[in-house]
């Protein structure tokens, strides 16, 4: 089987996608507590952001990776697309394991995601394990 050679971007184009996509779903889980408790300084509405952002980034990340454009808002302006390991698109079932093993890699105190800067293909734990 002859698998084409993929470039991996740097670590530091992916985490500022990453970084786009997190404060696009921050701004969305304060708007969706705010108007469910109105208070967003309470301990609960905190805790209830930071729940909303959570979930909300892995089915965001699944949803947006898995659609024609391959990719969810922040990689797209950066010029990133998500691409399986013979250059297809990812299905639905592949996106949301690769949400999966991204929370896993974060999850490791971004040991995962630190793995960029040392593996010689710029991948991830979770580009290797999906």
């Amino acid at each position: 089987m002859n698998v084409p050679q993929n470039n991996y971007p740097s670590f530091f184009k992916r985490t500022l996608a990453d970084l786009i996509d997190a404060t696009i779903m921050s701004i969305f889980a304060y708007a969706i507590v705010f108007m469910m408790v109105g208070n967003t300084g309470s301990t609960k509405a905190q805790a209830g952001i930071s729940i909303v952002t959570t979930v909300g980034l892995f089915l965001y990340w699944a949803i947006w990776e898995s659609t024609n454009h391959q990719a969810s808002p922040g990689k797209m302006m950066v010029g990133l697309r998500i691409i399986g390991y013979q250059g297809k698109k990812v299905d639905a079932l592949q996106s949301i394991g690769r949400s999966a093993a991204k929370f896993l890699s974060i999850a490791a105190v971004f040991g995962g995601i630190i793995a960029i800067l040392f593996h010689p293909e710029r991948k991830a734990w979770h580009d290797s394990l999906s």
